[in-house]
């Protein structure tokens, strides 16, 4: 293997551990019940914030894509201006986007 496919497999490798170490901070976040639901999902999503989807495998930023793209289609409801925005978020609602993090945890 030359040193850029090397290389680019160690960026990849690390990519990936970071994305599964962002996802379960994140559902971790989503499982705290000692918070409001809208708290819980303000920094479960937070998690992700600045995750770098270059270094990912394609399936994988894929994947990823949807399922934001599903989350910002649930959250497009609400018009959520501010983090206070996040409170009005149903528990439904909050149960499908937990389970979408839940599916992109488990079925990398």
């Amino acid at each position: 293997m030359s040193r850029k496919a090397e290389d680019r497999r160690a960026r990849m490798e690390a990519a990936i551990r970071d994305l599964v170490s962002r996802l379960a901070q994140a559902l971790d976040r989503f499982a705290g019940e000692d918070q409001p639901v809208g708290q819980r999902l303000k920094d479960g999503m937070g998690c992700l914030k600045g995750l770098a989807l270059s270094e990912l495998p394609e399936p994988m930023q894929e994947r990823i894509d949807g399922a934001l793209g599903t989350v910002n289609d649930i959250l497009a409801t609400y018009r959520i201006e501010t983090w206070e925005d996040y409170q009005r978020i149903s528990q439904a609602d909050f149960i499908r986007i937990h389970r979408l993090f839940i599916d992109l945890a488990f079925n990398l």
